[in-house]
C-alpha cells in the first residue's frame, strides 16, 4: 500500500482503529505539505510511519526554578482562564448540536406518527425513508465527497486518544474536520440511524481545545503577557488543552464534569500531569453551567435519580443478579465489537479496490448510506406495526411496582398528602385517587351513597365491599365507598370497584400513541422504542416504578434489530458516535433480564415485602386486607408487592455493563 509524500516532508498518519476506513490526511508540517493515504484498519506497517509529539519536559529542581523564573502573572492568568473559555465554547457547540438534532428529530418522528394515523403505514414508511436518507446524505456529504475530510466519518475518539498519547496527527484536528463533525452529527442523530452524538461531541471539544492551545504559543500573546516557560515544549500545550476540551465535551453531553475528568485520566491520556486535573474539572464545570442555563439543550442524556420511599432499596439477592447480568452484557459487548470489526474489514476491502477510482468509491459510500436508511426505516416501521396499542393505566403499568415513580406520573395517582405523626417523628403520607383502588374515603360523598342504598341498586353495589368487611364495625364506616366522580354518575351506573379499578396515566411525548382519539389513554407498545429519538428510548428503558411500560416481546424484537443495525452502521461515512446506541443495547438486555426475574418471582410467589410502612394516610389503611379491608393483599403500590427488582435499575446496570464489555 503506497505512501505518497513530498520530497521534503516526513510522513504522517492517522490513528488506526476499527472506526476508520479509507483515510486521506493532509498534514501541514514545518517543512511543507504532504499527503498520506491510509487504506483501512489494522495496517501495522502504516502505524510505524506515524510521527511523535514531544511531551516530556525535564522535571527536576533546575526545571522548576526556570519555570518559575520565566512565568509571568499575565501568562499565568491565561493558563488559568483558558480551561473556562474552552468549556464555554464547547458547551455552546453542544447546545447547537442538541437543539438542531432535537428539532429535526422531533420533526421527523412527528411527521411519521401523523402519517401512520392518517394515511397508513406505507406512506409513513416512504416519508421515514425519504427524510432519513436526505438527512444522512446531507450530514455525510463532506465525508463521502470530500477529499481532505474522509476520516471525519468516525466518532473522532480514536484520533483523540492517538494525539493525547503522542501520535503526530495534527491534521485530523483541522477547522475543516471540526466543521464537518459539527454539521454532520446534527443530521446523523436526527436521521433515525443507530447513531449517537457523544463521540463527535468529545471530538468537537477536543478540536476547540486544540486550537485554543495556539494562544499560549503565539508570539503576539507573548509580547503582551510574557513568554511561557522555555523548557515546556509546544506540544505540551496541545496535549493539555486538547484533553481539557475533550473532557468538556463529555461534561456538556452528559452533564458530568467528573466523568469527563475520569475519561481523560483513565482512558485517553497516558502522558497526564496531576496539575492539569483541576483545570480539566473546572473546564467541565464551565461547560455544565452553560448546559444548565440553556435548559439542557446540549445534553445527550439526563438520568434523574428518583428519591423517596422505596427508591433506594433493592432485594438482598440483587447482587447475584447483577453479577450474572454484567457477564451477559460483557459477552454481548464483545460480540458487537466482533461483528463491527468484520463489517469494517469489508469496508476496508471496498476502499482498497476503489483506490484508483474516486468516483466509484463515492458511489459505493452513497449506496451504503442509502441501504442503511432503507433497512433502518423498514425495521423501525415494521417493528412498530407488529405490535398494537396498549392501555396506559395503573392496572397495566404498576403491578410489581416499587413505588419509585417520577413526579409527573406519581401526581396522576395521588390526590393529596397529609402530615401524620409516626412515633416521635412527623412524616408525609399520601391520599390515593379513588380510581387507583376502586375505593375511597370521602366523609362528604360516601354518606350520601348510604342514604341511596334502598332506592338505587348501583348505590347498594357501591357499598357492598364496605359492609362485607371489617370496616362495617367502625364508627365511621359510612365514610368509605366505591370510586365515582359524582352522585349523578353513580346513579347512572358509572363507578369503579376493586375488581375493575384503574386510573389513566398520561405518559407524555415519551410514549407516542397511534390512536386517532383525542384522549390519549393508550400508547404504541413498540413506539416507545422505535418511533421516538433514541435519547427518549434510553430514558424509557431507565424509567423506574413502571415495570410493564415495556414488555418482553417488544424489547426482544427491538434488541435484535437495534444490535445488528448498530453493528453495521458504526463506521459508515457519517459523523456519529456509539455510546448512546450501546447504552440502549445494554439497557434492553438489563430490562429484559429484570422482567424475566419478576416473572419468575410471580410464578413461584417469591416476592418479598419491602419495608413495613405504607405510603398512604392512616384513613386509607382500613381498606387493605391486612387490616380486614376489601382490597386484596396483592394491591399495587403496597409494601407487600414492592419486593420485585426494578427493571429500571436492571436497565441502568445493563447499560453500564455493555459499555464495559464493548470497551
Amino acid at each position: 500500500m503506497p505512501v505518497d509524500t513530498s520530497p521534503s516532508g516526513t510522513s504522517s498518519s492517522t490513528p488506526l482503529s476499527p472506526a476508520v476506513g479509507h483515510l486521506h490526511t493532509t498534514h501541514h508540517g514545518s517543512h511543507g505539505r504532504h499527503h498520506v493515504h491510509i487504506h483501512g484498519p489494522f495496517d501495522k506497517n502504516k502505524a510505524l510511519t506515524i510521527g511523535s509529539l514531544g511531551f516530556e519536559p525535564v522535571f527536576n529542581q533546575k526545571y522548576n526554578k526556570d519555570r518559575m523564573a520565566h512565568e509571568t502573572h499575565g501568562f499565568l492568568l491565561l493558563q488559568r482562564s483558558l480551561p473556562i473559555i474552552i468549556g464555554l465554547l464547547t458547551a455552546a457547540a453542544a447546545v447547537v448540536v442538541g437543539t438542531v438534532s432535537e428539532k429535526l428529530g422531533d420533526l421527523r418522528t412527528t411527521k411519521v406518527i401523523n402519517l401512520i394515523i392518517n394515511q397508513g403505514w406505507l406512506m409513513a414508511w416512504l416519508a421515514e425513508f425519504g427524510m432519513m436518507t436526505a438527512m444522512v446524505l446531507i450530514g455525510g456529504f463532506c465525508v463521502y465527497a470530500g477529499d481532505k475530510t474522509k476520516s471525519a466519518g468516525s466518532s473522532g475518539i480514536p484520533q483523540l486518544i492517538a494525539l493525547l498519547n503522542g501520535c503526530d496527527i495534527r491534521g485530523e484536528f483541522s477547522i475543516k474536520h471540526l466543521c464537518v463533525k459539527w454539521f454532520g452529527v446534527c443530521f446523523a442523530v436526527a436521521s433515525g440511524l443507530v447513531a449517537g452524538p457523544e463521540g463527535p461531541m468529545i471530538f468537537i471539544g477536543a478540536c476547540i481545545g486544540f486550537w485554543c492551545s495556539e494562544l499560549p504559543q503565539s508570539r503576539i500573546v507573548w509580547s503582551v503577557l510574557g513568554p511561557p516557560p522555555k523548557s515546556v515544549p509546544d506540544d505540551v500545550f496541545k496535549r493539555d488543552y486538547t484533553s481539557i476540551g475533550a473532557a468538556c465535551g463529555i461534561a456538556a453531553a452528559f452533564r458530568a464534569p467528573i466523568a469527563g475528568t475520569l475519561f481523560i485520566v483513565e482512558e485517553a491520556a497516558s502522558h497526564f500531569k496531576k496539575e492539569e486535573l483541576s483545570y480539566i474539572f473546572f473546564g467541565g464545570l464551565a461547560a455544565l453551567e452553560v448546559i444548565l442555563v440553556s435548559g439542557g439543550a446540549g445534553a445527550v442524556l439526563e438520568y434523574k435519580v428518583q428519591i423517596g420511599t422505596n427508591c433506594s432499596e433493592t432485594p438482598w439477592w440483587s447482587f447475584f443478579f447483577l453479577v450474572i447480568l454484567g457477564s451477559i452484557c460483557g459477552v454481548a459487548g464483545a460480540a458487537f465489537n466482533t461483528i463491527n470489526i468484520k463489517v469494517m474489514k469489508i469496508r476496508n476491502r471496498m476502499a482498497v479496490r476503489c483506490q484508483q477510482d474516486r468516483f466509484m468509491l463515492l458511489r459505493r459510500r452513497v449506496a451504503e448510506l442509502v441501504f442503511l436508511c432503507l433497512i433502518s426505516s423498514a425495521a423501525w416501521l415494521l417493528a412498530a406495526s407488529m405490535f398494537g396499542e396498549v392501555e396506559s393505566t395503573t392496572a397495566r403499568l404498576l403491578p410489581q411496582s416499587t413505588g419509585c415513580l417520577k413526579d409527573d406520573w406519581k401526581n396522576q395517582v395521588v390526590a393529596g398528602s397529609v402530615i401524620e405523626k409516626q412515633g416521635d417523628a412527623y412524616v408525609q403520607k399520601f391520599t390515593p385517587l379513588p380510581c387507583l383502588y376502586g375505593m375511597q374515603h370521602n366523609p362528604e360523598l360516601c354518606p350520601q351513597v348510604f342514604d341511596l342504598v334502598d332506592s338505587n341498586l348501583y348505590a347498594k353495589t357501591c357499598v357492598d365491599p364496605v359492609l362485607s368487611s371489617d370496616i362495617s364495625g367502625r364508627a365511621d364506616y359510612k365514610n368509605y365507598c366505591c370510586a365515582f366522580d359524582s352522585i349523578t354518575s353513580l346513579q347512572a351506573g358509572s363507578f369503579q370497584m376493586p375488581s375493575n379499578a384503574s386510573c389513566p396515566i398520561e405518559l407524555g411525548e415519551s410514549a407516542p400513541s397511534l390512536s386517532d382519539s383525542d384522549e390519549k389513554t393508550s400508547y404504541s407498545s413498540m413506539g416507545v422504542l422505535a418511533l421516538v429519538p433514541f435519547k427518549t428510548a434510553c430514558q424509557n428503558l431507565f424509567a423506574r416504578g413502571v415495570p410493564h411500560l415495556l414488555s418482553l416481546p417488544q424489547m426482544s424484537v427491538f434488541l435484535v434489530l437495534f444490535f445488528l443495525l448498530g453493528a453495521i452502521t458504526a463506521g459508515s461515512a457519517i459523523p456519529s458516535g456509539l455510546l448512546m446506541p450501546q447504552m440502549v443495547m445494554g439497557g434492553l438486555i438489563g430490562r429484559i433480564a429484570a422482567m424475566l426475574v419478576i416473572q419468575l418471582q410471580t410464578s413461584l410467589q417469591l416476592s418479598e415485602a419491602r419495608g413495613s410502612e405504607s405510603i398512604w394516610a392512616a384513613a386509607y389503611q382500613p381498606l387493605f386486607s391486612k387490616h380486614g379491608g376489601p382490597l386484596p393483599s396483592h394491591s399495587i403500590l403496597m409494601p407487600e408487592t414492592a419486593g420485585a427488582l426494578d427493571p429500571g435499575i436492571g436497565a441502568l446496570i445493563g447499560a453500564a455493563a455493555f459499555l464495559g464489555g464493548s470497551g
